[in-house]
């Protein structure tokens, strides 16, 4: 005998808890997914009475960001710190004053066709919309879609200006000496480490003694050190326990990394807790309470007082810091390297990051062929 005829129809309650975390009861329908729904509907409901404000959507979007979606949103710390930074720079000027609701998607287009009129990278206005689309819409944590506010985002279909990507430009062996030549003795180890390594400057400045082995052959990125603003930390640095992809990774240095590394722990008498890279401050390295290992090097510093005069002086051109990671990742394509242990070498976790440098390789057929030789070579040596 069914179901029905025994008992009657299944009834099936739409059952919610409210903004206070207690139980309660939408109603109850023969159909299961009705039920779902008016639990759902409910729970809406109930979100929206729990604030002060009955009509959400009229809340305005700088309020929104400050006091409910910026203190619960999810991220690294430096993340948080750009979203700050964006709110402050384009979104307060632009929608501080305006009510979720009243945020449209052709509102949100001139806001980006000004932008460009007013001669903003278009990189810089890419970065200001993610933010913007996140606190509206993000699919994940908090948003103004998730709490009910407005029922879909309006960042939908809008067009953004072209970000043309950066071309791979990597030092030749000839320019990293005549960099290394120019630098005051303290800093010629860096340089050396990371074309050798291909670290980034953050997982770099996290280099302690014990991150190497006993002969300095290879080292272990564990750490990297971020700046941040002063008001999430006065010293300006913070130490994650982990590099960038949130897992560990080993390199071999070369007999010449190697060297480095050791010569310059030597020189400086750290211990296993030392930090390699630090601001110097006499013959050591500056220590604070909050540094005892050594003060982290700002990077923007850096740039002004030792990595600029370094190019003038030795009639460089100009690059970035991070384009001696992309030198390392291009000598080791050109040279011949197998692409999944480079990735596994510079801490990649998708293939289309390295390709990026394998199309750029000027010499890449030459290489392609000169491999295919190699191995027909083998061969017929291993047959005769």
């Amino acid at each position: 005998m069914a179901w029905a005829e025994r008992h009657g129809p299944r009834i099936y309650r739409g059952r919610y808890r409210d903004g206070y975390g207690r139980r309660h009861t939408a109603g109850s329908s023969t159909s299961k997914r009705k039920a779902l729904r008016m639990a759902q509907e409910a729970e809406i409901r109930s979100r929206r009475g729990t604030r002060k404000d009955k009509e959400p959507g009229t809340i305005l979007f700088a309020t929104y960001f400050e006091d409910h979606w910026l203190p619960n949103r999810v991220g690294e710390v430096s993340t948080l710190a750009s979203y700050r930074s964006h709110f402050s720079a384009a979104l307060q000027p632009a929608f501080g004053a305006r009510a979720i609701e009243d945020i449209t998607a052709t509102m949100i287009q001139r806001w980006i066709a000004r932008q460009i009129d007013a001669g903003v990278r278009p990189g810089t206005i890419r970065s200001h919309y993610r933010t913007l689309a996140t606190v509206l819409g993000a699919k994940r944590g908090v948003s103004a879609v998730r709490d009910g506010l407005i029922e879909s985002s309006p960042c939908f279909g809008i067009d953004l200006p072209h970000a043309p990507a950066r071309e791979i430009e990597a030092y030749t062996v000839r320019e990293v000496d005549l960099l290394v030549s120019h630098m005051d003795p303290w800093w010629r180890p860096l340089i050396v480490l990371a074309v050798d390594s291909g670290l980034r400057w953050g997982e770099l400045m996290g280099l302690e003694v014990r991150d190497f082995s006993a002969n300095h052959t290879n080292l272990t990125v564990r750490r990297t050190v971020i700046e941040v603003p002063a008001s999430v930390d006065p010293s300006r640095f913070l130490s994650k326990p982990y590099p960038k992809g949130r897992k560990s990774r080993t390199v071999a240095l070369s007999p010449e990394g190697a060297s480095a590394a050791a010569d310059l722990i030597s020189d400086r008498r750290l211990s296993r807790t030392d930090r390699l890279f630090s601001v110097p401050a006499g013959a050591q390295a500056k220590r604070t309470e909050q540094w005892p290992g050594g003060l982290p090097v700002s990077r923007s510093t850096f740039g002004s007082t030792v990595w600029r005069p370094a190019h003038r002086s030795g009639g460089v051109r100009q690059r970035r810091f991070h384009d001696l990671r992309v030198t390392h990742i291009t000598w080791l394509l050109s040279g011949g390297a197998d692409v999944s242990a480079v990735m596994r070498r510079v801490g990649h976790t998708r293939l289309s990051t390295t390709q990026v440098y394998l199309a750029a390789l000027p010499d890449a057929d030459e290489l392609a062929v000169d491999a295919l030789m190699r191995v027909r070579n083998r061969h017929r040596t291993i047959e005769d």
